[in-house]
């Protein structure tokens, strides 16, 4: 693709996922990409095909877990995911993005949605905005959406950031439990961050909390370099669809996970001594 040859396969040991090499010679020397992985673990054993369009195309599936548990084994084979189109950057890295054709049939309906407050200082600009002051402290609040398979769409643009920001999904009230899109300025990383992670059994029996078993994903769960600054704004695109949680981020990564455990709120936005815009806020589905 473009000037460079590409070595993609899946590995099954260290970083088990769908990796790519790539080199200006078949004979090599093959380089890693800083953007590395077509998606993450959950996006597996991916093959490749050029439509008559010339677009490359990746599709993989989504592995289902023992007794349908978040806390079950891993199993192999399970669901197909939602293709993903891969695009040369010029440097040898690829942008990962959702292909026109899926966009366009989960944005076939409209779903009405409303937003509740829960934590600090937010305020709504109708339906398709909202702003977060979060400066030194943690703000949260969840949208309610009249159906629970949909896709959210979003573009955020975070300001004075020192922490991190992002959404939340298939959380309790007080994001104890669930999951966490979260964009790290620290780091300049983003994650889908499982919660609660766990403590070592010392601090969890001390702090009364109960001793959970690490996940083999580790505590974030889902993980690439997504460089940012003050004042870019980041589209996201989240399916929530049944278990499936799959996001693409920037149109430059995409992640895909699952999770079985019912939670009383679906979707909601976070900020962490930051201050966060989002706006073109819409939720709409595939028609029914």
């Amino acid at each position: 693709m473009g000037e460079y040859w590409y070595l993609v396969y899946s590995r099954f040991s260290e970083r088990a996922q769908t990796i790519y090499r790539y080199s200006k010679s078949p004979y090599g020397p093959w380089r890693t990409p800083k953007f590395d992985g077509i998606d993450n673990r959950r996006f597996y054993a991916a093959k490749s095909l050029i439509d008559n369009r010339g677009r490359r195309i990746y599709f993989a599936w989504t592995p289902e877990r023992e007794k349908q548990s978040d806390d079950e084994l891993w199993q192999t084979g399970g669901d197909f995911a939602i293709p993903h189109q891969a695009i040369p950057m010029g440097d040898g890295n690829l942008k990962i993005v959702m292909p026109e054709e899926i966009e366009k049939y989960f944005q076939a309906q409209k779903l009405k949605h409303s937003f509740n407050k829960k934590l600090g200082n937010i305020k709504m600009y109708g339906e398709k905005a909202l702003e977060i002051l979060s400066v030194g402290t943690l703000s949260y609040g969840f949208f309610e959406v009249e159906q629970n398979n949909f896709m959210m769409e979003c573009n955020i643009k975070a300001s004075d950031c020192a922490d991190y920001f992002g959404l939340t999904i298939n959380t309790d009230e007080d994001i104890d439990n669930g999951y966490l899109l979260a964009f790290n300025r620290a780091t300049q990383a983003v994650s889908i961050n499982k919660l609660p992670a766990p403590l070592d059994p010392f601090w969890a029996t001390l702090s009364g909390k109960e001793i959970i078993a690490g996940e083999v994903d580790g505590p974030r769960v889902c993980e690439k370099s997504f460089p940012f600054k003050d004042g870019d704004i980041i589209n996201v695109k989240c399916i929530l669809t049944d278990s499936m949680i799959e996001i693409f981020i920037g149109e430059m990564i995409a992640f895909s996970y699952r999770t079985y455990r019912k939670m009383p709120f679906r979707i909601g936005v976070f900020a962490q001594d930051c201050n966060v815009e989002f706006h073109n806020i819409t939720f709409t589905r595939e028609k029914l």
